[in-house]
This record gives C-alpha cells, structure tokens and sequence, in this order.
C-alpha cells in the first residue's frame, strides 16, 4: 500500500526535527541553540496553514496551536530579556503559564470529543494528582530555585500553578492516549509534542534548581521537537479525525486512575 504523499511529508518533519534536536545538544551553544529554535517556530506557520487547507481539521484546533506556539516563543524570548530583572520576570512566567492553561484545555476538549464525557472525571483526577505532585515540586524545584536566585514572590507562586497544570497535562495525556483504542498518528504525534515541552518545562526547572547540572541547551531541544512533532501532526492526513468520537475500551482503566489518585493524595 502506498503511503500518501502528506503522511510521508508528517514523518520526514519528525525526522528532521530529531536531526535538529540532536545537533542542537551536540552544540552547546546558545545562538545556535537560538538559531535552530527560530527555524522550529517558523516552521509550524507553514504546516498549520497546509493542514487548514488540505486536511481541514477541527476549527478549535489549529488556533490553539499558534497560540501556544506564540506564548511560548515570546515567552522564550522575554525570559532570557528579563533574566537580569526579577520585577519583570513575572511577564514571561505568566505567559508559560497560559501555555500550560492552553495545553491542558486543548487535551480536555480533544478527550471530550474522542472519549465522550469523559473530561470531567480526568479533570477531577487530574486536580487531584496536581495537589499531591505540588509538594513535590515545591520541595524539588521551587523552593531551591527561590533561594539561589532572588525571584519576587509572585514568580514564585506562578511557577508552582504552572508546573501543578502540568501535572494535570500529564494525566490528561496518559489519559487520551490509555482510555482510546483507535489511536491515530496524529495523536501519537500530538502527544509527543506535549511531552517534549513536558520535558523542557521540567528539565529548565532542574537545571535553575540546581538539582541537574547540564546545560539548558539541552532543553531547547525538547522544544525543538515539540515543535516539529506538531507540526508533523498537522501535516499528516488523519488530523482531520483528531476530535472524531472513536471506539473506546469497553472496560476502562480504573483501577489505574484509582491507584494514581490515591497515591496523590498520600
């Protein structure tokens, strides 16, 4: 069977972002690191605009998409800006967090839409994970971070929603991917793009914690590949079904969710 020409064009993306991704780390230099996350942005423009066109997936989708992709390139930008300004660093830490706010009700809707009603009960779970991960992440990255460095209070409290959203994120992801039997490319794809910023939120919060010791380069790679990782998602044809309703398990995973909550809350 032939693979069409769109689909071919989605996994050649991926492979050049992993090309980039590994240059990128092998590097280890921050205006190649700048240089080669430049492209990973403009790129998208190209992709999204290619999928509106041929492949004509959910109205909701695709502008979720840019906007993510353009609070987190300013973002980006603002935060290497403004590293040197502690009163200002609440600008990009807010825009990290619209990110987030963005990833986790993007994943919501496409559950909705995939699973039925499930989001409500993901969101209830995923709230709960979030609480019990939130000591964890105090203790492991933001109360190290605000005693190596001299952050204002409300940068603080910013980074702690925004990796507690992550944690819901997370769950949501594990699950689309666990609660759905027909999983198509374009949600594997879709699901390592968020992984990968997954990635780089947590690996940028271990280095400034001081908890790993290697470059934040490393990092940028991450979201190199989140970023070629969407638009893969994008280009492949079966981005059009993305938010289909589609064949779920007849037993779903509950005592895994039940597991995961209960160890949360303890």
């Amino acid at each position: 069977m032939t693979t069409p020409p769109f689909a071919r064009a989605s996994w050649a993306l991926v492979g050049v972002g992993c090309v980039l991704a590994i240059a990128n780390s092998f590097a280890l230099s921050t205006q190649v690191s700048s240089a080669l996350y430049l492209i990973a942005t403009l790129q998208l423009a190209p992709a999204v605009f290619i999928s509106v066109r041929k492949h004509r997936p959910d109205r909701a989708i695709w502008p979720t998409l840019i906007a993510i992709a353009t609070l987190s390139a300013v973002a980006q930008l603002l935060d290497g800006s403004f590293s040197t300004n502690p009163e200002l660093q609440a600008i990009p830490e807010s825009l990290f967090l619209g990110v987030q706010v963005l990833l986790a009700g993007g994943l919501l809707f496409i559950i909705r839409r995939r699973l039925g009603n499930e989001p409500f009960s993901v969101l209830t779970d995923g709230l709960i994970v979030a609480l019990g991960a939130w000591f964890l992440i105090w203790i492991a990255f933001l109360q190290p971070i605000s005693q190596l460095t001299d952050q204002t209070l409300l940068v603080t409290v910013l980074g702690a929603i925004t990796l507690g959203i992550s944690a819901i994120v997370l769950f949501s992801l594990a699950t689309l991917l666990f609660g759905d039997e027909a999983r198509s490319p374009s949600v594997w794809l879709v699901a390592g793009a968020i992984a990968f910023t997954l990635l780089g939120d947590f690996m940028y919060s271990a280095v400034d914690s001081g908890r790993a010791d290697f470059s934040q380069v490393h990092a940028s790679s991450a979201y190199i590949l989140c970023l070629f990782f969407a638009s893969a998602a994008f280009v492949h044809p079966s981005i059009s079904t993305l938010t289909a309703h589609g064949p779920v398990p007849q037993q779903r995973p509950l005592l895994g969710r039940l597991i995961v909550t209960t160890a949360a809350l303890t």
